[in-house]
């Protein structure tokens, strides 16, 4: 089996309105992230690792520089798409 990458959704993120909420929830998640990516290494597997959801996507935290250049084309997408 190969595993092509992990994509974790902010679905929970639909329901926060404020910048400051927005971006706790956006560092949670990132660092979850982080901590399952560096599992999957102790165990020799790699692989992309990416998160977001329209809300958190639509207004990124740049400063998580490990997944700048997921948040970057996903906004890209948005943007072609006329959803940004």
């Amino acid at each position: 089996m190969t595993l092509s990458g992990v994509y974790c959704h902010c679905g929970n993120s639909y329901s926060i309105f404020s910048k400051k909420d927005r971006e706790t929830l956006q560092s949670k998640t990132v660092a979850l992230l982080c901590s399952l990516e560096a599992r999957f290494k102790k165990c020799g597997i790699t692989c992309p690792f990416g998160t977001g959801s329209t809300p958190t996507c639509s207004l990124p935290i740049f400063k998580i520089a490990s997944y700048q250049s997921f948040i970057q084309e996903t906004i890209s997408f948005m943007t072609m798409m006329n959803i940004y």
